[in-house]
């Protein structure tokens, strides 16, 4: 009987501690399932960024598959937690939660403003999409995109509702897309000079514009949804590769002098307006023009000189060989050859030579009418801006 009471005893004493411990088994499971929860919950947002180089995987019947791979400090919108892993907003794609990090700034959507291009892509079975050079993903199975614009051998396209681009050595078919939206047919271009506070400045000339006067300009391009193009926009428009709203229009300065590294860069900034200037590099630095709203472009380096010869400006007085090392002076100060504005709007055959040897893209001159994308690009017109050029009057260019 004492026997008995002993083993019923010991196994009472066993089935407590066993007990004990399942219980307290299951409590520290969840207690680690809850902190994991808080851990992956607190690494969510809606824009991420990778913060090392990490795996894309695929899912299906519940097995997570590889089927790519991203490199450190890609942008992503998420779009919801499924287990250890974020899924990559408008894809089956998914990515571990310890890779990405929260991004709070903003992402530049000047893309969401162009018209479809009508083309689409299909990739080959492995690829890699750009943000740059150095940030992109790699993905080992072929999809179709449609085309947002080309710049050279780049096809820029939309994934996870950012831009990207693909290289034309990763594409093996390009088609066109029917039934698209029409290209705009023209774009002002707009050429101011000078601009000036009354209050406490002066200025005679008549390519002179007061700074409220320009204020009311751009205040009336932000009011009704225009896009102040960049330069490499608008060449792009030129050359058939970017399809814009028919609300477009292309802002320049020429010179560099009254008011363009102060008022101009205030209002540009105000507004969110983009602006490019044609800079007479001999004359002023580049330094003194640092925004992100304005773009440095070359206005010759020393050529802006009227009366210089029995010809007139300087540009009709030298050779090309002379004109060639004008502007070759001129392009590393302002750091490209893309655009070209001629000095008192003056051209002959001789200069384009020598822009087109110098692989200058695009050159402007006066003309008081739109671009056309049928126009020459080493002749294209814009609208001068004058000191009466009020609202009304600037609404008849612009539209």
């Amino acid at each position: 009987m004492k026997k008995t009471f002993i083993a019923v005893s010991i196994i009472c004493i066993l089935t407590i501690i066993s007990t004990y411990i399942y219980n307290y088994h299951i409590k520290e499971e969840n207690n680690t399932s809850n902190e994991e929860n808080i851990n992956i919950d607190a690494y969510y947002s809606e824009l991420v960024k990778t913060n090392n180089n990490g795996i894309i995987y695929s899912i299906d019947n519940n097995t997570y598959t590889k089927v790519g791979e991203y490199k450190k400090d890609i942008k992503l919108y998420l779009d919801k937690i499924n287990n250890e892993y974020f899924q990559i907003k408008g894809t089956n794609y998914y990515i571990n939660y310890q890779d990405v990090e929260k991004y709070t700034e903003p992402i530049q959507e000047r893309y969401k403003k162009y018209l479809p291009l009508g083309k689409k892509i299909i990739t080959a079975n492995e690829y890699n999409l750009y943000q740059d050079k150095n940030s992109y993903i790699t993905l080992k199975e072929s999809k179709t995109f449609e085309v947002i614009y080309i710049d050279n051998n780049k096809y820029y396209v939309l994934f996870n509702d950012i831009l990207y681009y693909i290289l034309k050595d990763n594409i093996i078919k390009e088609e066109t897309i029917t039934n698209i939206v029409s290209n705009t047919k023209n774009i002002p271009v707009l050429n101011y000079h000078f601009i000036y506070d009354k209050d406490y400045e002066k200025c005679n000339e008549i390519i002179c514009i007061e700074k409220a006067l320009f204020e009311t300009h751009l205040k009336y391009l932000k009011n009704n949804n225009f896009l102040t193009l960049t330069m490499n926009e608008f060449n792009l428009w030129m050359d058939g590769t970017l399809n814009l709203p028919e609300k477009a229009v292309l802002i320049t300065f020429d010179d560099g002098a009254l008011g363009t590294n102060t008022h101009l860069i205030e209002l540009l900034e105000k507004y969110d307006m983009n602006a490019s200037l044609f800079l007479i590099t001999a004359w002023w630095p580049r330094s003194k023009y640092e925004s992100p709203n304005l773009e440095i472009y070359s206005h010759g380096h020393d050529i802006h000189l009227d009366n210089y010869c029995k010809k007139g400006p300087r540009g009709y007085c030298l050779t090309k060989e002379e004109l060639i090392e004008d502007f070759s002076l001129s392009i590393p100060l302002v750091d490209n050859n893309l655009a070209f504005c001629y000095p008192f709007y003056a051209y002959n055959n001789t200069i384009i030579e020598a822009l087109k040897e110098l692989k200058f893209e695009l050159a402007f001159i006066g003309g008081n009418k739109k671009a056309k994308q049928s126009d020459n690009k080493y002749l294209i017109p814009r609208y001068i801006i004058y000191y009466n050029t009020d609202i009304n009057i600037f609404k008849k260019i612009v539209n």
